[in-house]
């Protein structure tokens, strides 16, 4: 029986090695993609640095930090566009219910009757999500880009 319970063991290490490792890839793709868009903004519009995008990469920390990334990124594409008096679509708003959609779909897969639901429901919204944001913001980085041609 020991035995038995050694080898789930080693499988279960071995699945949260793979998960994490899975995870690492990625998040460094996202904060690679992200970190270089920030490049994109003059320095003196940017609310947040392109080296602490990188600081999403730990786990459970990102859920905080992704508010401290997410929506400055989008307020420093407003700020590049209103210098200019460019007129260009805000991406607040989606990175914010981002953030808060990603925190809902953590705290919703911990409780446990409504986890079955809710854990599958809000990591599919999240990852939408994500990829709304991501599309936007390469799409206000690509119009940066075009501007300063």
């Amino acid at each position: 029986m020991a035995n038995e319970e050694a080898v789930a063991f080693g499988f279960l290490l071995i699945g949260l090695g793979i998960a994490l490792v899975f995870y690492l890839v990625v998040v460094g793709f996202v904060c690679w993609l992200l970190s270089g868009w920030l490049a994109k903004i003059p320095p003196e519009h940017r609310k947040v640095e392109p080296g602490k995008v990188w600081l999403l990469m730990i786990p459970l920390f990102q859920l905080v930090w992704n508010f401290f990334v997410f929506p400055p990124m989008a307020e420093s594409f407003d700020a590049c566009f209103r210098s200019k008096n460019e007129p260009a679509e805000s991406a607040l708003g989606l990175a914010k219910v981002f953030c808060w959609v990603n925190v809902g779909a953590f705290v919703g897969g911990l409780i446990p009757c409504l986890s079955i639901f809710l854990g599958p429901l809000g990591g599919l919204a999240t990852l939408v999500l994500l990829i709304l944001v991501l599309v936007k913001f390469h799409a206000l980085k690509e119009k940066v880009v075009a501007g300063t041609k």
